[in-house]
């Protein structure tokens, strides 16, 4: 929840999955600001929020199995975002790499304003169509 709300412009709280006859059932309720009830599942959540939970998820099982050293892989991070969500979760990735925590960042995005916010970034440009490039890429590739 900590990782959510580092993100999310109001309070989302996953809550944690019941127990049906023993054995998690992995429904896991959220608790949303100004909300009259809880979220059932996450996955009644709209797709931005499944995304930011899912991100968090998959964060917090890197860190608590110590893939620090790993690179983070992030396919169009925050795809759907409005603009505010997507400057936090920018922020929230270049605070978490100037940290230390992990290696490496391998990212794909074709936003300017999500990679631009990476100044040390190296850019790799496969096509050029319809992107707009930085005025510096692919110099650390060759390809054929």
């Amino acid at each position: 929840n900590s990782i959510i709300n580092a993100i999310w412009t109001y309070e989302l709280n996953v809550l944690p999955c019941g127990l049906g006859s023993g054995d998690l059932d992995y429904i896991f309720p959220m608790r949303v600001e100004n909300a009259d009830s809880l979220v059932p599942d996450i996955s009644e959540g709209s797709e931005s929020i499944q995304w930011v939970v899912d991100f968090a998820f998959a964060l917090t099982a890197m860190l608590y199995l110590d893939m620090e050293d790993y690179p983070l892989y992030l396919d169009e991070p925050g795809h759907g975002f409005d603009a505010q969500h997507s400057v936090n979760l920018v922020g929230f990735i270049k605070q978490l790499m100037d940290s230390g925590r992990f290696s490496q960042l391998f990212m794909i995005s074709h936003f300017d304003a999500v990679h631009g916010a990476f100044t040390n970034a190296q850019t790799l440009v496969l096509d050029e169509a319809n992107i707009a490039v930085p005025h510096a890429y692919n110099e650390h590739v060759v390809m054929h």
